[in-house]
C-alpha cells in the first residue's frame, strides 16, 4: 500500500552505494515525497541473476512507495544515490568484488 511522503531507507551494509560508506548504521534515502532519489545500477551486460535482482528491488520499492526506481547500467551517467546490483565495473572500482 502506498503511503504519501514515505521515506524508504536502507542500511549501507545492505546496499552498496557510491556516495556513502558501506559501514553499518549508514542510511540512504531511496524515495522522498514520491520522488526517486536513487537509481538501480547493473553491469552493462548484467547476468540473468543480476537483471532479475534489479527488477525485484525495483518491484518491491514500487510496492512499498508507489515509485518506480530507474534501472541503468554502469556505462550511464547517474546522479544521486546508486544501488549497485551484481558485479559491475562500479563494484570493482569500489573494491566490493
Amino acid at each position: 500500500m502506498h503511503k504519501p511522503g514515505l521515506v524508504l531507507t536502507a542500511v549501507g551494509s545492505f546496499v552498496a552505494m557510491s556516495q556513502v560508506s558501506s559501514a553499518q548504521g549508514t542510511s540512504v534515502t531511496l524515495v522522498r515525497d514520491g520522488t526517486p532519489t536513487a537509481t538501480i545500477v547493473t553491469a552493462t551486460t548484467p547476468t540473468p541473476a543480476a537483471r532479475l535482482a534489479a527488477l525485484e528491488v525495483r518491484h518491491h520499492v514500487h510496492q512499498i512507495t508507489g515509485v518506480a526506481l530507474a534501472v541503468r547500467t554502469d556505462a550511464d551517467a547517474v546522479a544521486g544515490a546508486r544501488l549497485l546490483v551484481g558485479e559491475s565495473r562500479a563494484t570493482r572500482e569500489m573494491g566490493l568484488i
